[in-house]
């Protein structure tokens, strides 16, 4: 039996060819954004024996929003169906919402700062009120400025937001859009990796100055080693960014970026550290 054919206009695309990729890919999404990091936040917010700061919180809501709007086919249960009877109010719904990397790359850059702030001034900074707002609403106000953008040239011509593209998800076809996003991508990594450098060197000086006087580091070398892990992590994704410069079709990026709720999971939900 012949395989279901689409025509972009560009290449004609194979729907089903990819359909075991596309399962693993919503698992990896489904289990830990919706699954498990809607528990882990709200062991964060109930518990009274595990406090975390807003930032880390943060960090897994733009998750679990992430994993929510890259599954709105899934939802719709449109996601094994031809790309040309997908529903077009659903397609550019998704490809509105669904600019994943900037929303998270700067939630984590806030809590960066604050680990860094906290590790430094030895102890949990006074932060005012009005300067954690702006810690905690910046990545979703980027994420709005995005979806408007993204909405606007969707509307403007639908005919650019299609699912042949990617497969996995509806996406919007625009070489400039998808080039600052991007840039501005790698920019935020880039001072994400300045920072947990700065703090990997910080907990390693401050750990063998109390080595050195027989006392014990508050923070905990288990900290140090999660900031390094979640830190090449974050290297290994900015490397990836690369990949579809070189390999338009390569699902590499989207399976890579599918993992980080169930790594922000492993990482920081596991982790007994109470300063943080």
């Amino acid at each position: 039996m012949s395989k279901p054919i689409v025509n972009t206009g560009i290449w004609d695309v194979i729907l089903d060819s990819n359909y075991s990729l596309l399962d693993a890919w919503i698992y990896l999404q489904l289990i830990p954004n919706i699954i498990l990091l809607p528990l882990l936040v709200a062991t964060f917010v109930f518990a009274t024996n595990v406090r975390r700061h807003p930032t880390l919180i943060n960090v897994c809501v733009t998750w679990i929003l992430s994993g929510f709007f890259s599954l709105l086919l899934f939802f719709g249960n449109q996601h094994k169906i031809p790309a040309d009877q997908v529903n077009p109010g659903l397609c550019i719904v998704q490809a509105s919402l669904f600019q994943r990397p900037n929303r998270w790359s700067l939630a984590v850059l806030m809590m960066v700062f604050h680990l860094l702030n906290t590790l430094r001034l030895s102890g949990t900074p006074q932060t005012s009120r009005r300067t954690m707002l702006i810690m905690l609403v910046s990545p979703y106000a980027l994420q709005c400025l995005f979806t408007v953008i993204a909405l606007g040239m969707a509307l403007h011509d639908p005919n650019r937001v299609n699912r042949a593209r990617v497969q996995f998800y509806c996406s919007l076809g625009s070489i400039e859009l998808s080039l600052f996003r991007i840039v501005l991508t790698l920019l935020l990594c880039a001072i994400i990796l300045g920072m947990e450098a700065r703090l990997a060197w910080l907990m390693f000086s401050r750990w063998r100055a109390s080595r050195s006087a027989g006392l014990s580091l508050s923070l905990g070398l288990g900290l140090f080693v999660r900031v390094l892990l979640f830190g090449l992590f974050v290297f290994l994704g900015m490397i990836i960014n690369f990949v579809p410069l070189i390999f338009p079709q390569s699902h590499i990026p989207d399976i890579y970026a599918a993992t980080m709720g169930l790594v922000i999971f492993l990482i920081f939900g596991t982790q007994t550290v109470r300063q943080f």
